[in-house]
């Protein structure tokens, strides 16, 4: 403070707020999400060791442009960086990709009265509620096909 107040600074003004400091600018981020968009919205852990064969392979087919700076910053990208960076497309890209099907029943809520362990001494049997596993593979279609069903290609 001494040393603000020698060098004739106003010590009771308002510091002036950072900006955030961007390595990656929009083009980077684009060809991100083109790639991310392509395995269909992995992981910045998963994307990550891909992304070397991949952005070799969209810039041989001209899905990505052929800028050398673009791939060496695609490449450059740490797993957290690209998770950040596709934050905002997350929702929209992948919008209903859950991994459960599985709904509480509220039957089961109001039906069980809550015990404790010296209450189980009178119970007696009625009522059952089943948790299902979907095996479907996301695809409630009813054609779910095991490798051992899969017919051959």
């Amino acid at each position: 403070m001494i040393r603000h107040a020698l060098a004739g600074r106003d010590l009771d003004a308002a510091r002036a707020a950072l900006g955030p400091v961007l390595t990656y600018g929009p083009e980077v981020i684009e060809a991100l999400v083109t790639c991310w968009a392509v395995l269909d919205g992995p992981t910045g852990k998963l994307l990550a060791p891909a992304l070397p064969e991949l952005v070799a392979s969209l810039i041989a087919h001209a899905e990505l442009p052929a800028d050398p700076g673009i791939s060496d910053a695609l490449l450059a990208m740490s797993p957290a960086t690209i998770d950040r960076r596709l934050k905002p497309y997350r929702s929209g890209l992948i919008a209903g990709k859950g991994r459960s099907r599985t709904r509480p029943g509220s039957l089961l809520k109001s039906s069980i009265p809550l015990k404790t362990w010296h209450e189980w001494s009178d119970t007696t049997p009625g009522f059952t509620e089943i948790d299902l596993v979907s095996h479907d593979g996301g695809d409630d279609n009813g054609h779910s096909a095991t490798p051992s069903t899969r017919p051959e290609q």
